[in-house]
């Protein structure tokens, strides 16, 4: 909600990491124009990044901000990831989590598709049938919403044709742009932060966006684990060039994992002391 303190701060880090990324951009010899659009995608791209945050961990709000700094110093090093990606996930989770307090429009699910498909031809090949078990799980689980059958269908009928249309082909790497190491390290992260994050809070319960009705956990739940199997299928498939695009995702779960081993570790040792 508007009110939380996290939410005010978030806005405060978008603007500071603006600056930030116009004045390392001007060091670097970039014209202003040019400063100011990196400087945009980064401050969006954190922003982003604290909002899928939200959304994979919405019991905790604090454990969203962990991964702002990596995400950040990632995009400097390495470069622009896939906004479209962070944002087509971000809505997907609300769909299933059902955070925004309300069963979600028929508007949302032709957005998701058309999202997805647009992804398809930005070679991320998993994003539609991960999208249609988001729907097909939105349509199981209590409140169901019937309506995702068809969307579940269509989603995976319009994935079918572009299989026979369009061909999915790994994308080339470019020698010495990222560490081959790379993929099997975020492999590792998003595995097991996934596993770790839905044990620890598997007895936490939280409201939604209008503080009105508890969220179910089992759509949380499915959401954080849809998104984790839905990136370590492009992260195999797309290898060392995917951690390009979703570098920001993989933060984000590490960021999560971080903050809750940190969280157990500091009550056991109270526990001892």
């Amino acid at each position: 909600m508007p009110g939380y303190l996290t939410n005010k701060l978030i806005m405060v880090l978008f603007f500071i990491v603006l600056a930030l990324t116009i004045a390392i951009s001007v060091y670097r010899g970039e014209v202003f124009t040019a400063a100011l659009v990196s400087a945009f995608i980064s401050a969006t791209a954190v922003f982003l990044s604290w909002a899928l945050g939200r959304e994979l961990d919405p019991a905790h709000q604090w454990s969203a901000f962990i991964s702002l700094p990596p995400v950040f110093i990632a995009f400097i090093a390495i470069g622009r990831p896939s906004l479209l990606a962070l944002l087509f996930f971000i809505l997907s989770c609300r769909l299933l989590n059902r955070t925004p307090g309300r069963q979600p429009f028929r508007s949302d699910s032709i957005l998701l598709l058309a999202m997805g498909l647009l992804l398809y031809f930005n070679n991320f090949y998993f994003a539609l049938p991960c999208l249609a078990l988001f729907f097909l799980t939105d349509a199981l689980v209590k409140p169901v919403n019937n309506f995702q059958y068809i969307s579940a269908l269509v989603t995976s009928a319009a994935y079918s044709a572009l299989l026979l249309l369009v061909s999915p082909e790994p994308a080339s790497y470019v020698p010495g742009s990222i560490p081959v190491f790379y993929p099997a390290a975020a492999l590792i992260i998003v595995a097991l932060s996934a596993i770790y994050i839905s044990f620890v809070t598997r007895h936490k319960r939280t409201l939604d966006d209008l503080n009105r009705e508890e969220l179910n956990y089992l759509r949380v739940n499915a959401a954080r684990l849809l998104i984790a199997a839905w990136m370590i299928s492009e992260i195999i498939f797309g290898g060392a060039m995917m951690i390009h695009q979703i570098y920001p995702m993989v933060i984000v779960f590490g960021g999560i994992f971080l903050y809750h081993l940190t969280v157990k570790t500091k009550e056991r040792l109270l526990k001892i002391s």
